[in-house]
């Protein structure tokens, strides 16, 4: 039983990387340039030239998913790290802090779990429509909420700890005690919570692109391709499976190694 679990976990992150390497690797690893047109390749099948076929101005889609890849992990990695960040500076502020700067803070956190967060994506996103920035603010500020909450218990929890309760007793500065005995006890649930969310967000990354809040063409973005390749379904489906299978085989992917994480796998 051990074997078997100790040997999905290590599937599960050598496939993680391999993803993140190959978007990486993007500029070697792609067989043609994704901006490339041939209109005399318009919609080729997959073949020797073409691995994965070739979209309606005739561009490697092999090529145009590495660099979709690139684009929609750092977008999702860029906006994940600014929720991280902002949700535990207000976290663990709302957990510690005393008097009525932790009741405004624990406010704040509130007010922000009670705005639908696809919404404020979408407001944020369309403050710059068409730009990277505004996508990734966007997704940030529909999830700080979430870390900040997430953070929150976990500071309180941990700040009731024998070990943190005997530093203040010795008294140590709270910078050095959030640093040196709060914030390690969140690894696990810290690496769990940004793998599963980091697969929502390229999935919302990807919905936001479809809609035309995302990068404007021609650049290669995995939720686009799908928009673009939709009314050639018929005709050419593997411009809507190539893409399609690649957002779904990366959250599939963080999703298992969150669940790792978060040791659920341990407990079968």
């Amino acid at each position: 039983m051990w074997h078997f679990i100790f040997s999905r976990t290590a599937v599960s992150i050598l496939f993680c990387l391999i993803i993140g390497l190959a978007a990486l690797l993007a500029p070697w690893l792609s067989p043609k340039d994704p901006l490339a047109a041939d209109l005399s390749c318009r919609l080729a099948a997959p073949c020797a030239q073409f691995p994965l076929g070739a979209d309606q101005l005739g561009r490697c889609v092999l090529s145009r998913i590495l660099w979709g890849l690139r684009l929609s992990l750092g977008g999702a990695l860029a906006a994940s790290g600014l929720a991280v960040g902002a949700g535990t500076l207000l976290g663990i502020g709302a957990a510690l802090a005393k008097g009525w700067v932790g009741i405004l803070l624990r406010a704040v956190i509130d007010m922000g779990l009670s705005m639908p967060g696809l919404i404020l994506a979408i407001v944020f996103a369309g403050l710059a429509p068409g730009t990277m920035q505004g996508l990734i603010l966007g997704l940030a500020a529909a999830n700080w909420p979430w870390w900040a909450r997430l953070i929150r218990g976990l500071a309180l929890s941990a700040a009731q700890k024998e070990f943190v309760i005997a530093a203040r007793a010795a008294g140590l500065k709270p910078s050095r005690i959030v640093l040196a005995y709060i914030l390690p006890q969140f690894k696990n649930p810290l690496l769990a919570g940004a793998s599963l969310k980091t697969g929502r967000i390229i999935l919302a990354f990807a919905g936001l692109s479809y809609l035309g809040l995302g990068p404007p063409p021609p650049a290669p973005e995995l939720g686009r391709m799908l928009q673009e390749a939709g009314i050639y379904m018929a005709r050419a489906p593997w411009l809507v499976f190539a893409p399609g299978i690649s957002i779904t085989l990366v959250v599939a992917a963080l999703n298992v190694a969150g669940k790792i994480f978060q040791g659920e796998f341990y407990d079968a």
